[in-house]
């Protein structure tokens, strides 16, 4: 029987494609701008085994005009978009559609049926923005406010006030001038810190252009105080089955930045997990619960605990840690914020049920990200696999058009159903060797991308499951990748981002975040500190001199703490 195992690795390669009929398929959609009335639309157009020359498209854009293309080649065995724009002279909801005659065949693509809604573009504009509480301990550390009141004065002088987001503005009544509401202030005791936020004009789909990149406001509270009042800032813990260990890691402070606390530390640990308490103060381990001390902490702490783990431990084991921290001299009288569930996960090269984005779990609500997934596998079998098919359907969240394939290992057919939005990658006399006779070409790979929808809502979630089917085995599913579009709420994390590009990577990797003043540490599966870095915004790192295997990259900086993984495969 064969198995289908999964690596964890990111590569960025050309994409191959191959087909066995001339079954040509088109679906247009929708890529219009809200605040426009010059509309696009893109056609998606897949070809079979046979080279299409000068085809005939045409797009019908439903308000009595058309467009004719015939001068456009489509290699064989090949997806490609073409995008058309149009301008309507006339507010209306209009139906487009799309024609494509094959040359070779001389058969007739119909398309699906689009419709265009165009509105008087003048009230097309919204505004949103955040609030975040300063403390006495800087930036570094504060809380995002809900419920915010908002004052918006346009160019006309008229004040209003919003919570959270205000749409149908009128994009010419520029300059508005955002602040925050001073009743609101005064009520909740609170200073306005930032400055307030000049909008310039508005983007093709409405949102706000800042005067300056920031939407957020700052705030203070009128009242400070020098009580103690420790708090949980950032948690998450790893382990690897192969090399048999991993770690928790965890930061904390006193909101109030006192200095000279003594802290005890709790932890309930999964079964299979053994700490290395070597380098703590006065632990101590009775069955799962481990306990040990901090002293004379100094305000803000960062703590990375070694763990053991036995090396069957089964890949993509989620587990849980519930920490609590206490003041050892019982001052301390703020309490709601001393409990955290450490969340934690098991990596497994052998791991038949893993499926991995490249974006930390909560993306910017205000930006369209870009994903990428990955998916690898491997014939573990004593029998050479014929065909793997794997199928994933893309979440409602995502944008169809901006779909593409990044790379596959072997040759593969794609393809897309706009109307189930699942994406099917047939390989066909793929002719996997087992593993137990050559390693690298036992191996498969997909890697590909596509783009958040724009303008989602605010807790906007994307899912995301692969069914992979190996011969005639039943399906193995992978694990549900998760991202939510979400500005974290009082007490909760709002983690710093950045992206790693290549990865895996051989000589230099390049890591890109969109702060200033970040600290960038690489850690090896022990917790040693193999390199660490200070930038702004973007930095090149010689990994040449590392050895292969799989580290932790920790970005630090005023938004908190991200940690991804960086594969060196030389």
């Amino acid at each position: 029987m064969k198995n289908l195992v999964l690596f964890l690795s990111f590569v960025c390669l050309g994409l191959f494609n191959a087909a066995y009929s001339q079954n040509t398929q088109i679906y247009l959609m929708d890529s219009t701008s809200a605040c426009s009335s010059i509309k696009e639309l893109g056609l998606y157009i897949s070809v079979g085994d046979i080279e299409e020359v000068n085809p005939i498209i045409t797009i019908n854009w439903g308000d009595g005009t058309t467009n004719v293309v015939n001068d456009q080649t489509f290699a064989a065995n090949y997806q490609s978009y073409l995008y058309f724009t149009h301008t309507y002279n006339n507010v209306g909801v209009y139906t487009t559609s799309a024609t494509f005659e094959s040359t070779v065949t001389s058969d007739v693509y119909t398309s699906n049926l689009n419709e265009i809604v165009v509105s008087d573009v003048t009230n097309c504009g919204y505004v949103y923005s955040y609030v975040y509480q300063n403390t006495n301990c800087g930036l570094f550390w504060g809380n995002y406010l809900e419920n915010a009141v908002f004052d918006l004065v346009g160019n006309d002088n008229v004040t209003t006030n919003f919570t959270g987001y205000l749409s149908g503005l009128n994009i010419n009544n520029v300059p508005y001038t955002l602040s925050l509401n001073e009743d609101w202030l005064a009520e909740n005791n609170l200073s306005q810190e930032s400055p307030d936020l000049i909008i310039t004009g508005f983007d093709p789909n409405g949102g706000p252009i800042y005067q300056g990149q920031d939407y957020m406001f700052t705030v203070s509270s009128n009242n400070v105080s020098t009580t103690l009042d420790l708090a949980f800032y950032y948690g998450y813990s790893a382990c690897f089955s192969p090399s048999e260990n991993g770690y928790i890691s965890f930061s904390m402070l006193d909101v109030n930045c006192d200095t000279d606390a003594d802290v005890l530390i709790t932890m309930e640990l999964p079964d299979f997990i053994t700490p290395v308490t070597a380098g703590l103060t006065n632990p101590v381990l009775n069955g799962n619960i481990l306990t040990f001390e901090i002293h004379d902490f100094n305000g803000y702490g960062w703590y990375y605990i070694p763990v053991t783990i036995p090396g069957t431990t089964e890949g993509g084991v989620e587990y849980t840690i519930p920490t609590t921290i206490s003041d050892m001299n019982g001052g301390e009288t703020e309490l709601g914020n001393n409990s955290m569930v450490i969340i934690g996960m098991v990596y497994n090269s052998y791991d038949p049920n893993d499926k991995i984005v490249n974006r930390a779990e909560n993306l910017d609500p205000g930006t369209a990200e870009k994903l990428q997934y990955t998916i690898n596998f491997q014939n573990e079998g004593n029998f050479d696999a014929l065909k793997v098919v794997v199928r994933d359907t893309l979440s409602e969240n995502l944008d169809l058009a901006t779909f593409k394939v990044i790379n596959t290992k072997h040759a593969v057919v794609t393809e897309l159903n706009p109307a189930t939005r699942v994406v099917t990658f047939t390989f066909n006399s793929i002719n996997l060797t087992p593993s137990s006779q050559n390693e690298e070409a036992s191996k498969g790979q997909i890697v590909y991308e596509i783009t958040e929808k724009a303008n989602l809502p605010v807790n906007s979630e994307i899912e995301n499951t692969a069914y992979i089917y190996f011969d005639f085995n039943p399906a193995i599913i992978t694990n549900t990748t998760y991202n939510v579009n979400t500005v974290l709420s009082v007490n909760e994390l709002n983690k710093a981002s950045f992206s790693v590009h290549p990865n895996p990577a051989n000589s230099t990797v390049k890591m890109t975040t969109g702060t200033k003043d970040n600290t960038l540490r690489i850690l090896d599966l022990n917790g040693k500190e193999i390199a660490k870095t200070a930038f702004d915004f973007n930095t090149t790192v010689d990994i040449s001199g590392i050895s292969n295997g799989v580290y932790s990259l920790v970005l630090e900086n005023k938004k908190g703490i991200s940690i991804e993984k960086l594969v060196i495969q030389h």
